[in-house]
């Protein structure tokens, strides 16, 4: 009797073993069945193709600037940026009384200035003087340089000259209002003096206002060669000569300038005031409207379409570093135009604001004034961890990765699903290449799951 109990109960005993055995299994397949399924890929270590896309203008080689005489009035601009123009074509007209009217008060004040005498300069060693007191912010030239006459030699500080002249303004206001008082108490005799040193420092304030109005520039009185400088940047000028210029019988630097100007005046007025192109290609740069008054600067540029053809534009700082002079590039422009195999003839830095780049094109279809790209795929030296785009949670330049790692569990093999962040360098064909992953190339990465995922998450792999 009791050994048919105790086999009974080991029968209930294996049944209920069974039983519990089963129910794990249907529970376990119920579980994971209700798991995420996920798709896997591994990590490739590769370089990176980076394309490198700049746009810019097709320009001439050569640049031809366009001056004209300063101080006339501008009547009619018939070019504009962008303008293409044949040579000796019309850049604008001047206004023709205008014209006449500088020129002949040109004319005047070259007379008058030739009458004083002194418009000649003659000599072996001229020497150049200016005021003293006055403080050098810069030499123009050095010694042995060839000068021509009205040349700038000297710049002076203008700060420290307006300072200079506002203290000798105060001054003789100070010294007028003391002589009135004079007079006033009936002490003629001190007057008078002090009116004598009025009269002398007001004519050296008129020496110092001339100065002022030249723009605190020293300039050549000759032309010839630089035989000394006697006085560097930041010093203070003296009685003394500030350079010395060996030169043969010639005019003046005032009487040069006014020469050289009226020789101008009268070149434009022979064409009826019109200023024409001296070479065929694109205006690049126009810098008057009706109604202006010309300047010193250039009043147009001229890209000369007979000098070759050469693209430019302006690399971002962050691109930069995959281009360099000779390297090989790709040029489009208009449509269907290319042109391969271009090197890269100069670069450029702009200080923050990228890189000049000028690269050659030898193409019959692209054209001048043409806007174009410049393209090109550069292979970086490094390697670098390379994913799927499915695989990666991008925000910005970081990115988040799910990974997952294998462990036997009490019926087989579990998958745990953990995370890695990471930074993304470049994106490459259909890949994120990343950086800072910190991941072994024979870890599992998570491409696709059914589910959306969590750190510590069971999934179940395809």
């Amino acid at each position: 009797m009791k050994e048919n109990m105790k086999s009974r109960a080991v029968k209930l005993f294996g049944i209920f073993l069974g039983a519990m055995l089963i129910m794990t299994i249907v529970s376990r397949m119920i579980v994971t069945q209700k798991m995420p399924v996920v798709t896997t890929t591994g990590i490739k270590s590769e370089s990176i193709a980076h394309r490198v896309e700049v746009g810019g203008t097709i320009e001439a080689e050569k640049q031809t600037p366009v001056f004209i005489a300063e101080g006339l009035r501008v009547s009619e601009v018939f070019v504009k940026q962008g303008s293409k123009i044949g040579k000796g074509a019309h850049l604008l007209r001047l206004d023709e009384d205008y014209l006449a009217s500088v020129t002949a008060d040109a004319e005047k004040e070259l007379e008058e200035f030739m009458e004083k005498g002194d418009a000649y300069a003659d000599g072996d060693r001229t020497p150049v003087f200016t005021e003293s007191g006055l403080r050098v912010s810069q030499i123009c030239v050095k010694k042995g340089d060839s000068v021509y006459a009205g040349q700038p030699l000297i710049r002076l500080d203008t700060d420290y000259l307006y300072r200079k002249i506002s203290d000798m303004e105060g001054e003789l206001d100070s010294q007028r209002l003391t002589r009135d008082g004079m007079y006033e108490a009936e002490d003629s005799r001190s007057a008078d003096a002090l009116s004598k040193q009025i009269d002398e420092k007001q004519r050296e304030l008129d020496r110092y206002n001339s100065i002022w109005d030249n723009g605190g520039t020293v300039y050549s009185s000759c032309g010839g060669v630089v035989t000394d400088i006697l006085i560097k940047a930041g010093d203070i000028t003296m009685e003394q000569a500030v350079a010395l210029v060996s030169s043969s019988p010639e005019l003046s630097g005032e009487a040069e300038r006014l020469r050289r100007r009226i020789d101008a005046l009268k070149k434009a007025a022979e064409h009826m005031g019109y200023i024409n192109s001296p070479a065929g290609g694109i205006i690049t740069e126009a810098a008057l409207r009706a109604g202006d008054l010309t300047a010193d600067g250039a009043a147009f540029i001229i890209s000369d379409e007979s000098s070759g053809k050469v693209f430019t534009g302006i690399v971002p700082d962050e691109e930069v570093e995959y281009l360099k002079v000779g390297d090989k590039v790709s040029i489009s422009a208009g449509g269907n135009a290319r042109a391969k195999d271009q090197k890269i003839s100069l670069m450029t830095r702009k200080g923050g604001d990228g890189c000049r780049i000028e690269v050659p094109v030898e193409s019959d279809d692209i054209k001048l004034g043409d806007m174009a790209e410049l393209v090109t795929t550069k292979l970086s030296d490094e390697r670098y961890d390379c994913l799927p785009f499915e695989t990666v949670t991008a925000e910005g330049d970081k990115g988040k990765v799910f990974y997952i790692t294998e462990s036997e569990g009490f019926l087989g093999k579990e998958y745990t699903v953990h995370s890695a962040s990471c930074r993304i360098k470049e994106e490459t064909g259909n890949m994120y290449a990343l950086t800072d992953l910190g991941l072994t190339p024979e870890t599992i990465i998570v491409r696709t799951s059914s589910k959306k995922l969590a750190e510590g998450m069971k999934v179940r792999p395809e």
